[in-house]
């Protein structure tokens, strides 16, 4: 059972650490995203997550930006401004894109990413797979306070009996 409680703890100490990682990386003004393609290979490996400061969003040549197409993000490397429009390209990709930004579009410019944990994020958006975590969380918590439930009523049933014998 100190197997389940380890797991238990350092799932939790993991959940807890990105919450309010992420939390305060909010309140910062930076917003992350996942990359799922590998166009952005290999400095944004496909699965990982950027980190978009939201106040920069006048992004020059060379820069990585996070802009939207309809309800698409998107995160490419500015190539250069052309006519007020930004024209990006993958850093994987041979071509530049074919859609140039307007600056309205421009969400801000990449600070940082993390490998991987792009996908655990868009793995979670789904609720089913959200929910599973939750009941397997849940569960280990269940198997885990079981013993201590089990110890607390042998302790009172013993009190119990002891207290039959006696006069008050």
């Amino acid at each position: 059972m100190k197997f389940f409680r380890w797991i238990l703890n350092g799932l939790m100490g993991i959940i807890i650490f990105f919450g309010l990682t992420l939390l305060l990386v909010r309140m910062a003004g930076i917003c992350p995203y996942a990359v799922l393609s590998g166009s952005m290979e290999p400095e944004i490996p496909a699965g990982g997550m950027v980190f978009t400061d939201m106040r920069k969003r006048k992004p020059k040549a060379g820069d990585v930006i996070t802009y939207r197409i309809e309800k698409t993000t998107v995160t490419h490397r500015v190539v250069r401004l052309e006519d007020g429009f930004y024209v990006t390209k993958g850093d994987a990709n041979l071509e530049e894109d074919a859609v140039t930004v307007l600056p309205s579009r421009v969400v801000g410019t990449v600070c940082f990413s993390l490998p991987f944990l792009g996908y655990v994020v868009s793995y979670l958006q789904n609720r089913m797979i959200l929910f599973l975590v939750i009941v397997v969380y849940i569960l280990l918590f269940l198997a885990e306070s079981k013993p201590v439930f089990h110890e607390n009523n042998k302790k009172r049933k013993g009190e119990r009996e002891e207290t039959r014998g006696k006069v008050i």
